[in-house]
């Protein structure tokens, strides 16, 4: 019998559509908490190139959600991607956090949580 060899590609892509083919260097999350539970919950995945528009996007998703009693959603954070690391390992990518929030909210007169 020949082995079979099943290779799964973890490559995980960018959310953006016009570069989701691209791999991604960054996860945007937040921290959310709720029933004795800590996670990141994912708003995208990006690379350099569409950064900024999958940060909007994420920001705009996370103004719509509506938390229940005991429910705990943070700020946007932006982490570097690792392929050998769990999300609670992530470098969270400070820099270009402070320069997305300075971009929108000079722009929309607004901070995360509008």
């Amino acid at each position: 019998m020949r082995p079979v060899n099943y290779r799964l590609d973890l490559t995980v892509r960018c959310s953006d559509e016009e570069r989701k083919d691209r791999e991604a260097a960054y996860k945007i999350a937040a921290e959310w908490s709720g029933g004795g539970y800590v996670e990141l919950k994912t708003f995208g995945f990006a690379d350099d190139e569409c950064l900024q528009r999958v940060y909007a996007a994420a920001l705009k998703r996370l103004r719509r959600i509506e938390l229940v009693e005991g429910e705990l959603l943070g700020d946007l954070r932006v982490y570097r991607l690792s392929s050998s690391k769990h999300d609670y390992e992530l470098e969270r990518a400070t820099d270009l956090e402070d320069r997305l929030r300075a971009q929108f909210q000079e722009v929309q007169g607004i901070d995360e949580r509008g």
